[in-house]
């Protein structure tokens, strides 16, 4: 299936909704009995700017590390959360999958994302 990284997948029943996107594989919006139960951007387009990190997969570190005398939070600006995951569906499930190959934003080795 072709997703556009900006595109919300919407999953949804009679009391519950729930917004994910491929980009940073991410939670944009639960809805409970129509109340809004996390926090987000109140539009779409905030969202997706790379300073936003709201429901979003950090990493490949999830603090501060000092590099090259730089300081990196959640894996810098190239981090998970900027990232355009692939979107499959088993079953019932969505699953966000990401190849984050040796090199990129300065660290060592592949990591399969699931």
């Amino acid at each position: 299936m072709n997703i556009n990284n900006k595109d919300l997948l919407v999953i949804r029943n009679d009391n519950l909704e729930v917004t994910l996107s491929p980009r940073g594989a991410s939670i944009y919006r639960i809805r409970f009995f129509n109340k809004d139960m996390v926090l987000t951007t109140k539009n779409s387009e905030d969202f997706f700017r790379e300073d936003i990190y709201f429901g979003k997969t950090i990493g490949r570190v999830a603090g501060r590390i000092v590099k090259d005398n730089k300081i990196m939070l959640h894996g810098g600006n190239q981090g998970f959360s900027n990232c355009d995951f692939n979107v499959s569906f088993e079953g019932n499930k969505v699953v966000f999958t990401y190849l984050s190959k040796d090199g990129e934003s300065g660290f060592e080795g592949n990591v399969n994302l699931q």
